[in-house]
C-alpha cells in the first residue's frame, strides 16, 4: 500500500509542481467560477423568494 502511494505521489505531484499556474489558473477556475456563480444566483433567488413571500 505504501509503495503504491509512493509510486502515485510523484506522478501526481510532478505535473502539479512543475506547472501549478497553468493547470490551476486556466482550466479549473472556469467551471469553479461558473459553479459558484450558479450557487450565488440560487441563494439570491431563494432570498428574493423568501422576502417576497414574507411581504
Amino acid at each position: 500500500m505504501e509503495q503504491a502511494l509512493m509510486g502515485v505521489r510523484p506522478s501526481v505531484l510532478g505535473p502539479a509542481a512543475t506547472k501549478p499556474r497553468s493547470k490551476l489558473a486556466n482550466p479549473e477556475p472556469a467551471p469553479l467560477a461558473g459553479f459558484l456563480f450558479l450557487e450565488i444566483l440560487l441563494m439570491i433567488v431563494k432570498f428574493a423568494v423568501s422576502n417576497g413571500a414574507a411581504t
